[in-house]
């Protein structure tokens, strides 16, 4: 074989062997990334990685990969509660909602009977006074029952401020970077209040998606966050 052709069949194997360390991230490399940043947690066990897709960037060492994964949750004992507590507290809030609803379809009615009395008379006059001072009287007991209902231990009257309690629980009791910190913000699918379920039950979350740049490094492909 003359110089030439070693050196094509040098250049040939160059190419074959780049193209087998990776043009860009396979689905190994990403399952690889997510591994380490889940692995000194366990409440979460990875399931399913799949690649979807590979994009290409203006930075020749810098790929946008997309990409899924199933994660199951094993619950800590304080989402449990907190899940609990809020299923507790969201019932009590919603009859003291309900109240306050009725209450405001009371007032509405009252002034609706205003219209019987000839505008600017005393019999106008007395009734307004009537409707402000029952308004007031409505407005006050609802206050009250509230505070009874805190100084009992209501904490949670919306899925919001429960499931922000658990995402924190998490990420302090797995030490998460900012990554793995937002997958637990960006999973509330499709409610919190439903997310706050499987957090504090221990289910699976199906197909979790996500883009993430990832540069290639001597240590191969690794996320760029």
């Amino acid at each position: 074989m003359n110089n030439l052709s070693i050196a094509h069949s040098l250049f040939l194997v160059g190419i074959l062997s780049g193209c087998s360390l990776g043009a860009t991230p396979s689905e190994s490399d990403i399952k690889s990334n997510l591994d380490k940043i889940f692995k000194n947690c366990d409440y979460f066990e990875l399931a399913n990685v799949k690649k979807i897709n590979t994009y290409p960037t203006e930075q020749n060492s810098v790929t946008v990969a997309e990409f899924s994964f199933d994660l199951k949750i094993t619950p800590t004992s304080t989402s449990s509660e907190i899940r609990d507590q809020y299923k507790k507290d969201i019932g009590l809030f919603k009859e003291v909602e309900i109240r306050q609803k009725d209450n405001e379809k009371k007032i509405q009615d009252m002034l609706k009977g205003l219209s019987s009395f000839e505008r600017e008379s005393p019999e106008y006059y007395e009734a307004h006074s009537a409707i402000t001072k029952e308004r007031a009287r409505l407005y006050e007991e609802i206050n009250v029952k509230m505070n009874e209902l805190h100084k009992s231990g209501l904490k949670y009257t919306n899925a919001h401020s429960a499931w922000s309690h658990i995402r924190f629980d998490m990420q302090k009791k797995c030490n998460f970077s900012n990554f793995s910190g937002r997958v637990l913000y960006d999973i509330t699918v499709p409610s919190e209040e439903k997310m706050m379920e499987k957090f504090g039950s221990g289910e699976i979350i199906k197909e979790i998606s996500y883009k993430i740049p990832m540069i290639k490094t001597e240590n191969g492909w690794v996320f760029k966050i």
